[in-house]
């Protein structure tokens, strides 16, 4: 970036950056300061040098490791050819215990498919704290607040019918929003024209029990990301530091008792997915 002011240090930044970016899952960093080329490496001698700095730092990288940081890739292939030989737009789900890295994951795919991926959080569909804070057990409903009954499966049925079924240009979906702790109606919007991939991304997607049976029947293909729970548990600990109105004492007490007892959930039902990749970058995906 030709931007970048003089009394910036710009090794120190690249290699700030290079660590940010490929420390963790490549365990390997490598800095290329250009001269020459600015904005998108313009010049001859700019190309050259950033092509040569990044085949050498593929080249010395384990292959293996490779291979299990292009699943997403591979699988967006796949995806794309299951949607075009599919006469309407294709459901897929991808599930995966909390902190598996659905969110992660789906963000990934989007991008790899823009623009024909449409990506619906099951987190839009949560039942609302008002709601639930009718119920008898308010108290309990809400504390337990990301289990599978404080979920409304059946609304995004309906949703995915439309998508599915209906002519409509459009199909509005709700989102999570995290300032507010509650679902936003018509927040993310399904073109007809323009979507033929509809990933839905959550936690019981491909439960049978419990009202969550017919939504898992309405998926075209079924994904569940596989990874160690204590490592998912570790990761949903460190998340959850950002809500606010709660000690670490509590988060860490909270973790345990209910985002454990909701991932044990969510691996009885992997062996529903056409799918399972392994997360974990020490161990091969499948």
């Amino acid at each position: 970036d030709e931007y970048v002011p003089p009394f910036v240090d710009s090794t120190a930044l690249c290699h700030r950056m290079a660590n940010a970016m490929a420390a963790f899952p490549a365990n390997s960093t490598r800095s290329v300061i250009l001269s020459n080329g600015g904005h998108g490496v313009r010049s001859p001698e700019g190309q050259a040098q950033f092509i040569s700095a990044v085949t050498d730092f593929f080249s010395d990288l384990d292959q293996n490791l490779l291979r299990r940081l292009d699943w997403e890739t591979a699988l967006a292939g796949d995806l794309q050819e299951r949607a075009a030989a599919c006469g309407r737009p294709l459901l897929v789900a991808l599930a995966g215990m909390p902190g598996a890295g659905k969110s992660t994951t789906s963000g990934v795919l989007r991008r790899l498919l823009h623009p024909r991926c449409f990506v619906v959080p099951l987190d839009g569909f949560h039942v609302p704290l008002q709601s639930l804070r009718s119920r008898p057990d308010a108290d309990d409903a809400v504390y337990r607040r990301g289990a599978a009954d404080t979920f409304d499966p059946d609304g995004l049925c309906e949703k995915l019918r439309q998508v599915v079924e209906g002519q409509e240009p459009k199909v509005w979906f709700p989102d999570f929003d995290h300032a507010v702790g509650d679902p936003v109606d018509d927040a993310l919007c399904f073109e007809r024209r323009l979507h033929r991939i509809v990933l839905v991304e959550g936690l019981y997607l491909l439960r049978q029990q419990d009202g969550w049976g017919s939504l898992a029947a309405l998926f075209d293909y079924k994904i569940y990301l596989e990874s160690d729970l204590e490592e998912c548990i570790a990761r949903v600990k460190e998340r959850n530091k950002a809500v606010p109105g709660y000690t670490p004492e509590e988060i860490e007490r909270r973790c345990d008792e209910v985002d454990r007892a909701n991932a044990k959930v969510v691996q009885e039902s992997a062996n529903q997915a056409d799918f399972i990749v392994q997360t974990d970058l020490d161990k091969a995906s499948r």
